[in-house]
């Protein structure tokens, strides 16, 4: 469901044309995770990406916040992904971001402004839209702007308060 191994693909085919370096952070805390986790090491080696690769499992979230921080574009390659909250955490540190159309997220997106939307499952599609982000610098840094201030002005804690005692207001009349 996660589509690592597609992401591991569409890293692949890039690094023909680009200087990619990918990071994929998750959870490893039960014998099927650490299945999946060595099979995705696997097919890293097999797609001939394993030295641009790093798992990063178990980490804390200040670390996760300080990975997000070092990175330049973050991807949500998942099917049928709830509304989760990491598409936003990366939006905050002015990433720019690609989701897939069946995540829940998706709404956070504006295409062609703080990243993309790709179809489910679809590694070209994921692959044509990773790389419109990757090769213009100038475009990835104003797309992870547009992130930061979509984050600030639409999810904001204080935004989100705002709102709820808007609908209060509304039933107290």
């Amino acid at each position: 469901r996660k589509n690592h191994r597609m992401f591991l693909d569409v890293v692949s085919l890039l690094s023909t044309r680009y200087p990619i370096r990918a990071t994929i952070i998750g959870e490893c805390s039960t014998p099927d995770h650490q299945r999946e986790l060595e099979d995705l090491k696997q097919h890293a080696r097999r797609v001939g990406v394993a030295n641009q690769v790093e798992f990063k499992v178990n980490l804390p979230f200040t670390e996760v916040q300080s990975q997000i921080r070092e990175h330049d574009v973050f991807v949500l390659a998942a099917r049928n992904e709830l509304v989760g909250v990491s598409l936003l955490e990366a939006m905050s540190h002015s990433l720019p971001v690609i989701c897939s159309d069946s995540a829940g997220a998706q709404s956070y997106v504006t295409p062609g402004e703080n990243g993309f939307v790709f179809r489910t499952d679809n590694e070209m599609d994921l692959g044509v839209r990773l790389e419109r982000i990757l090769e213009d610098r100038e475009k990835l840094i104003k797309m992870g702007a547009r992130s930061h201030a979509i984050v600030v002005n639409n999810h904001s804690p204080e935004t989100y308060v705002n709102a709820l005692l808007s609908i209060v207001e509304g039933y107290q009349t």
